[in-house]
Formats: structure tokens, sequence, C-alpha cells
């Protein structure tokens, strides 16, 4: 079932979306009256299609019924108003949504990516990202409900699928539910769960109590019937003037003698006779039974077997203790408070924090605990892990060689510990202690404890969910936790520098429009290429064989060479490389002599900081990492243009012979799009004591004795130094006042010629690929002035090939470096020897 709900494209006539009208079922105790199709609070028409209300705002299909959007039409996020209007400036009508302008993609109120948004939205018509709290997957609303066609799962206060006029989930669009069920507040409810008729209202109490003058007695139950002096029984609890009837969303928000029945505290029962099977009456309310043998079924997540006579109880919320259920409210010397209630993680963000606050003036000990976890892998995979409880529902230690622990990759660490993978840590939480999470400037009041969580990115997931726990004895609270796999972020891999590389019609190849035309081309790697873009590979995985045997050359293995013979007609030059297919290899050129695979692999680490364009989706801007890639110093600028937008599943390219989503590169790009410019200052030997402008004397010492030409003697040490004239300006900046001089001074010293002249390297990408969103393929030449004067500039061929990595980046490692158009204006220093 998609998780998302669906919309009617702009533009559709009524005559389009509505069949006719068809009366609803009504055997659920319902109205009978007629619904008719694709109108406001009745089924959805053919696809999923709504018409418009009276009000002419689009419906919207949630959980097969038509339903108006929650947000006022026009704005942000919402339907379009009269079909193609929005209220923002610059916000654009988009298949029927109102989508922020400029905005990147996956974000709120912005278009979907890739049919995703981030973790805590939810893509609506694989248009629009917008909350998903209340849509299933998401955080259930405040009220403890979900919006049409999902209900609240109690145990992980998230919405699930569900078919409206089923147990739990809103009632049909006639106010009617299955047989057995009745429409309670919207929702489709059995007996058990709807409140009683006449609700009785009790008091909480310890011993009897001396009332006007007379006595009144505690039940065993530890209630006294009817309210205390000073409240009234309004709707089956005990209310002062002016007070309100609270809401609740699970029976531990409610008081030991009731149970939360849509959304409300009742007590609804006397004796087991007033309750459902399977329940029984404790304490004026009706519960499940449970046995607290080994054999007999749990109780539900969050509930615990309590039992008075060791084998036979009733099922109770789980951090209700002893004290809270004697008195009206939890014990006023207990409890604990965390600001954050979610951290969100991705992997360009790969760790957080929480601080935790005492709300006790008592010292406190407190258990974190790892509670739950839910992958979603690139494959299509999900799983889910719970901490492991007995029958008696009390946690208990988990087998990591079962899978039995959630989050195992997660490293937690309370202040003064090292992070730990394990499912439990503990912390002392002291009273007294500041909150610098919302006060950050406390004054001199010791920080209360802050909680690192490291290691996000531990687990191969697309995104992955999950939740810790923070108890004390008489405390419990919850921090969500998220994680998501974003293009933006860090992608790390390898440069493949060919010694040999055949360049024979590349040329013309590498200014064609059509990239899967190779015929002519004389290279093997290209022609391999050409194929997978032709089709004629079996996808994704195939090229990388090709890739594979081209690197270790395992193309001219004796096996496989004798193979590849054997079974293309024993021609002599043929050469195959080795795949998973019957015979153990595939055809790569059918002669090496005419179309040679390169050879002499050199290689060197490279990582780029990429994030989406803002304003060009089919682009990624950012960097090359110099600490990860230290051929290429400064950080040079980085721009890679597709030719759709990654984050859109049309841009896939088809007939690649698999089912992987390539998204090439654009073909011929101009500007610096696909190209990155490397530069590095010059350096050289002065002929006097003084360096040119726009160069710094650098002294070395001389260790090589007898050869003391060019060098100077320290009379005071004994040691002699040669002096050499560094750039100060390049390659971060061309301001020699900015602190990036003695950086650019050393980084010169990488510049194989001392000649004064700065080296700048122009790497092209001739073509590639995003391959499911998750590697960069790129083919490319790279060139550099010659040494020698006059003679043609030196070129170099390869490939690289990239993952994203875990990495934490701020704003800042986006940006790159670009040497200037011109370079800077500096005397030319006088050349060695002169």
């Amino acid at each position: 079932m998609n998780s998302t709900v669906r919309v009617l494209l702009a533009g559709l006539g009524l005559s389009l979306v509505l069949a006719c009208p068809a009366p609803n079922p009504a055997p659920d105790g319902g109205t009978t009256e007629e619904c008719v199709v694709g109108t406001q609070g009745c089924a959805c028409a053919v696809d999923n299609r709504c018409a418009k209300n009276v009000r002419g705002e689009q419906l919207v299909c949630m959980g097969g019924t038509c339903e108006a959007m929650t947000c006022v039409a026009g704005e942000r996020g919402c339907v379009c108003r009269n079909g193609n209007e929005c209220s923002g400036a610059g916000d654009a009508c988009t298949n029927g949504f109102c989508i922020a302008a400029g905005c990147a993609p996956g974000s709120k109120d912005c278009s979907c990516l890739a049919g995703s948004c981030d973790v805590g939205f939810v893509c609506l018509e694989n248009t629009v990202c917008v909350d998903a709290t209340g849509f299933e997957g998401g955080a259930c609303l405040a009220n403890g409900r979900c919006h049409k066609g999902a209900k609240c799962d109690s145990a992980t206060s998230t919405c699930v699928f569900c078919n409206p006029g089923t147990a739990g989930c809103q009632c049909t669009g006639n106010n009617g539910c299955n047989a057995g069920l009745a429409c309670s507040t919207g929702l489709c409810l059995s007996a058990s769960q709807l409140p009683p008729a006449n609700p009785v209202c009790y008091s909480p109490c310890r011993d009897d109590l001396d009332v006007d003058g007379g006595q009144r007695e505690c039940t065993t139950d530890n209630v006294v019937e009817g309210c205390l002096t000073g409240r009234t029984c309004t709707q089956g609890s005990c209310l002062a003037a002016n007070e309100s009837k609270p809401a609740c969303t699970s029976d531990l928000e409610c008081p030991f003698f009731q149970v939360c029945l849509a959304g409300g505290c009742y007590s609804n029962c006397e004796a087991n006779a007033d309750c459902a099977s399977g329940m029984g009456c404790y304490r004026k309310a009706c519960r499940s039974t449970c046995s607290v043998s080994r054999s007999a079924a749990a109780c539900p997540s969050g509930y615990a077997c309590t039992s008075n006579d060791g084998e036979n109880g009733f099922c109770l919320p789980v951090g209700r203790t002893q004290s809270s259920q004697m008195g009206q409210s939890t014990l006023p010397n207990g409890g604990l408070e965390i600001p954050v209630e979610r951290l969100e993680l991705s992997n360009v963000q790969t760790a957080g924090s929480f601080q935790v606050l005492p709300k006790s003036t008592n010292t406190q000990d407190v258990t974190i605990r790892k509670l739950y976890h839910q992958i979603s892998y690139a494959d299509g995979r999900t799983e889910r892990v719970d901490a492991p409880r007995n029958d008696a529902g009390v946690y208990i230690d988990c087998d990591p060689a079962k899978n039995e622990c959630p989050l195992w990759w997660l490293k937690l660490a309370p202040p003064g510990a090292m992070p730990a993978q394990t499912p439990t840590v503990p912390l002392r939480l002291i009273p007294g202690c500041a909150d610098t999470t919302r006060t950050p400037d406390a004054g001199g009041a010791m920080p209360c404890p802050v909680v690192r969580v490291e290691n996000a990115a531990g687990v191969q997931a697309v995104r992955w969910e999950g939740e810790l726990e923070v108890t004390t004895r008489d405390a419990r609270t919850k921090v969500s936790l998220s994680y998501v796999e974003r293009p933006e972020g860090q992608w790390t891999g390898s440069m493949y520098y060919f010694g040999t590389f055949s360049t024979k019609n590349l040329d013309g190849w590498i200014t064609s429009t059509n990239k899967a035309q190779v015929g002519n081309v004389k290279n093997g790697l290209i022609q391999g290429w050409g194929q997978l873009r032709g089709g004629r590979l079996e996808g994704w995985q195939e090229f990388l064989a090709v890739l594979t045997a081209t690197r270790t050359e395992s193309w001219k293995f004796g096996t496989v060479n004798q193979r590849c013979k054997a079974n293309n007609g024993n021609q002599p030059n043929i050469a195959c490389y080795p795949y998973t297919n019957t015979i153990g290899v595939r055809p790569y050129v059918q002669d090496t002599n005419d179309t040679p695979i390169p050879s002499g692999v050199t290689e060197l680490p490279v990582a780029f900081n990429l994030k989406i364009d803002p304003t060009l989706p089919s682009a990624f801007t950012g960097r090359i990492e110099s600490s990860n890639s230290m051929h290429y110093p400064g950080n040079p600028a980085l721009r890679i243009e597709f030719k759709g937008s990654p984050a859109d599943a049309a841009s896939c390219a088809g007939g690649t012979g698999g089912t992987d989503c390539l998204v090439y590169l654009k073909e011929n790009a101009s500007g610096d799009a696909n190209k990155i410019l490397s530069e590095i200052g010059g350096r050289y030997f002065p002929a006097t004591g003084t360096c040119a402008t726009g160069f710094i004397p650098n002294a070395f010492p001389w260790l090589v004795p007898g050869f003391t030409a060019g060098t100077s003697l320290d009379q005071a040490t004994g040691t002699r130094t040669r002096t050499e004239c560094r750039d100060n300006l390049l390659p971060f900046d061309q301001m020699a006042a900015s602190g990036n001089g003695p950086l650019n001074q050393s980084l010169a010293g990488g510049n194989p010629v001392p000649d004064g002249q700065p080296r700048r390297r122009t790497l092209k990408f001739l073509d590639g690929a995003l391959v499911n969103q998750s590697e960069l393929f790129i083919l490319f030449e790279e060139s550099y002035p010659s040494f020698i004067p006059g003679q043609p500039a030196t070129t170099a061929y390869g490939y690289m090939l990239l993952k994203r990595a875990p990495a934490n980046l701020t704003a800042d490692s986006f940006n790159g470096m670009r040497p200037p158009a011109m370079p800077p204006v500096r005397t030319t220093p006088t050349p060695p020897g002169a």
C-alpha cells in the first residue's frame, strides 16, 4: 500500500472523476443515504480521484475517502486556490499543489525528492512534501488520532494503514462501521472502547474519609464513589469549577481507576460481567486478563501483567508505580524533562545530542535504553527490532546473534563516559543544574548532563527511525531518532588514471551529443560504457564487472583467456571479462589490437562535498575536499550538471539493460559545469636575497655537505639554509593578509618545477551518471601545461567511482575556491641562475 495520499491532478473535468452514484453498504450501522463517489466524505473515484467541494477546493483522496486538506487552499504545501492560484510570492501551482519557490527538494513545502521526502515529511501525489504527522508512517496527531486511512499504533505512537470502517479506523463516509463496531467521535470502536452511557465518578483514597460529619468507606479498590468537596462529576471525571475534562491518548495518562476511551478517561465497570470477553474489572476499569506463566500470551506493548496471586492478573500500563496508583498524580519528588523530542540525523549530520533536565529536588539515577529501530534498505527491505521483554513486561538482555538489539550501531555518550554501543547507558542527574538547551547563557550554574548520539550512519540504510527511553525510578520520557540519506553530503572513492588510453576517434565522441554511439572509438572502456548506455549489458552490475576487469587486467588471466576463446570461435585477439553467467565470461572487445583496453592503472583517493543547487534541481554544487584529495589543493569549486533532476524518478534513463536508475551527465555542459580548475602557486630560487611581489622567502635547512652554492651560513648555529621564494597568493585566495598565506606557501612546495610559474590543472567530465542515488561514475580527461616550453599540454584519462559516505558537514563545507580568470598581477620573478 502506498504510504502517500493521492490527489486529483489539476485540470481534470468532473466528468472524468465521478462515477455513477452508488449507495454505501448499510450493515455497518451507518445511514443508508447514497454517497456520490468522488465528492467530499465519499469514496474516491477511479484512480483515487476526487472532485472539488462547494468552496471550489480540490479534494484529496485519503484512505479511500475524498476529504479537504486541513490547510488553507493557496498556502504553501496546500492545494492551489481555484485550481491554479497560490498566495505566496513566487510560489508555483504544480500538479494541484502550491510549491515554495527556490527550496531544496525533499524539504517542507518543496518538491518531492525521487518520490520521497526528508524524515518527518510525506510526499503527496509525488509532488509536495508536507508534515508526515497524521499520515501513514508519521507520528500520531496530538489527539492520538491520524488522518483518513490510518490509525494510531499506541505502541509506537505512529500512524499505520487501516481501512475506514474497521476497528480503530475512521468511520466511512456515511458514519458507518463494520459489524460489531460503532462510530464514535469519527472512529469505529467496539463496545469495550466506548465511554459508558452514564459514566460514574470516583475519587482515590488511602483510608476512610470523614465528610460532612459522616464517614465514606475507602474500598479495596482504593476509591470512594463520587467526588470530594469542591469538585463536580462531569463526564466521568471530578472537575473543579471552570475545569474541562482532560484528553488522553493512552491509559498511562489516566488515573489508576480509569482507562482511556475515545480520547477521555473513564471508569467503566463494577464487576467482571460488565467487561467484554477476555477482559476483567480491576479497580473500576475493564482490563485485559493475563497470566504470568511463560505459556500465556503476553500483554500488549506498553503493558505488563500485574498479579496479586502470583499467576493470574491484569495488563496494566508500564511506568505506573504503586505510589502513583494510590494517589491522584505521580509522586511530586520524581521526574525529568528532555527539551528536545526528536533528533534528525543524516549522512551529513551523523551525530546529535540532547540534554536531560531534573524535575526533582533529589538526585536521580537515570537509565537510557534503546527501545526499537525500523530500517529501510536500498533494495526495499525493511527491518524492525524491539527491545526484548519477559512475560511480565520487564526488559531483558538482548542477544546480538539473534538480532534482538535495537539500534545496535548507535553510540551513546553520557557526560564523562566514552561512546558505547550497549543497549543501555546510565547517568546521574543532580538537581539544580542549568538548562543550556533553551537558555544557552544560563549564568554560572553547572549545565545539566548532555547525552551525545553518534555513528548514525553505522548501518547501511536509506533511512531508519528509532527511539530512546529515558527513565528514573518514578518518571519516563522518550527521544525519537530519525536518519535519512540525502544526495547532499560527502561522496568518496577513487580516481583511476590509465598509463595507456587509446584516443583514436575519441575527440568526436567527446563533442557528440549521443554518448551511446561509440562504434568508431577505438578504446575498450569507452566501448563498454557505450554498451551500457545502449542497453547491451545486464545493467550497472555488469558494467562494474567491465570496470573491475579493466582495472585489474583480469581479462589477461589465462583461464579467462582460454574460456573466452573456446566460446567465441577461437578468435586470436578477442578479450573477455569475468562475469557471473553460465560460461563465466563475456566478450569485452573483438580485437585488442584494433580496440585496445586501457591499462597501467594509478589509483588516487578523491572526495566531493555536494549539495543540490537550489536554483537548478538538475545540478550539484560543492567542492573537491582537499583533505581527502591532496592532489587537488585549495578545495577547488565543483559543479556537476545532469540531463535531468536526480531527485525525479522520470530522469532515470531507460534502455540500460537493467532496472537501475542512471541519471546521465549533461553532454557538453557550458561554463564551469562538469569541469574543475585546480591551481597551485609557483616557486623559485632567487638570484638575489629578495623575492618578487606575491612571493615570500622560505628558508630550509641544507644538509648536503660540500655543495654550498646558493646557501647561506648561520654563524651562530653553524647550519646552512637555502631560501626559496614561494607563492603567497594561490590557490586559496588573492589576499596576502587573509591568513592563508602560510598555507599557500606550503602548498607551493608541491609545484614540481621551480620556475616561479603557477600550475593549473583542468579536469573535464567527459560522461558519467548518478547510479541508483548511491554511486557516482565519471569518465574524465585531465590536462595541464607542459613543463617543456613550446610543447602541447599533457593529457591523462581515467574514471572515478564514488559513493556517499557519512561526514559531519556544515554550510561552509560546500564552498569551493575558483582560480581567478586572470592570474594575480605580480612582478615576473628573476629566472634561476640569471
